[in-house]
């Protein structure tokens, strides 16, 4: 396990949940899938100071600071740039995507003793503090409940309604796991498959890691000739797996290692 994955993985998959003071980290860590050369502890360093520029200590003027002054705003017209999921590069170009905005949003404010809170909406990625929600995407809006059900309808042609919970806050581990299975998609679309690589091996770290994701990451490596690596992630991935696939990963790994003789 390389380094920086081995970071994430300490970081995701920890006796302690991912709380916001990690979150930044993590964002930087997912970053390094499309740029490897991303140092993260100076970029983390790049976070203080722009706290530090701020002079907000509540969240609506914070929001005004960062988004409705458009020092960060929406990209809209490369939405799926992946750098707009890149925390330095969002710092760089002051354009993201809605979770990338929002994890600066949460990062900034608890360095200024703020609390703030992300919320998978599902087609749109907003931020809670204190019941108001925040369109960082869109210049910082403030929302209330309503108007978050307006703002959904709007982006679904008014097909159906929120769901249930669906205006909950959610934990900055589930943030991570997201802005990684955008990226998956991304790369997928792209056929990059050495940054699909580093996705999967990322969203492989989580406890709760789908079996097909662990599986896919050691796929990936097999395909790249690293069997030695292929297996034994195969043989961590038989610790979780049901008794039923228990007989096929086991083959699968038995043949990659057969492959290293």
């Amino acid at each position: 396990m390389d380094d920086r994955r081995k970071t994430f993985a300490d970081l995701v998959a920890g006796a302690a949940p991912v709380g916001r003071e990690q979150l930044a980290m993590g964002a930087l860590l997912v970053g390094t899938t499309v740029d490897p050369g991303i140092d993260v502890d100076a970029e983390d360093r790049r976070l203080g100071e722009l706290a530090d520029s701020c002079s907000a200590t509540s969240a609506g003027p914070l929001a005004l600071e960062l988004f409705a002054s458009g020092r960060f705003s929406g990209n809209l017209g490369e939405y799926y740039d992946p750098d707009n999921s890149v925390l330095p590069r969002v710092l760089d170009r002051g354009l993201g995507i809605p979770i990338t905005l929002s994890v600066l949003f949460i990062d900034v404010g608890r360095r200024r003793g703020i609390e703030v809170d992300g919320v998978a909406m599902p087609v749109h990625f907003l931020s809670v503090a204190d019941d108001v929600y925040y369109d960082v995407f869109n210049a910082g809006t403030a929302l209330d409940a309503a108007g978050c059900e307006a703002l959904y309808g709007r982006m679904t042609g008014g097909r159906g309604r929120l769901p249930r919970g669906a205006l909950s806050a959610v934990p900055p581990a589930a943030i991570l796991q997201r802005m990684l299975w955008n990226l998956r998609s991304i790369a997928e679309g792209r056929n990059d498959f050495p940054m699909a690589t580093r996705v999967l091996g990322l969203l492989s770290c989580f406890p709760d890691a789908p079996l097909q994701v662990r599986v896919a990451y050691a796929t990936t490596l097999a395909e790249r000739g690293r069997f030695d690596l292929a297996a034994a992630e195969v043989e961590a991935a038989l610790e979780v797996a049901p008794e039923s696939a228990v007989e096929r990963l086991q083959a699968r790994a038995d043949q990659w290692v057969a492959r290293l003789n």
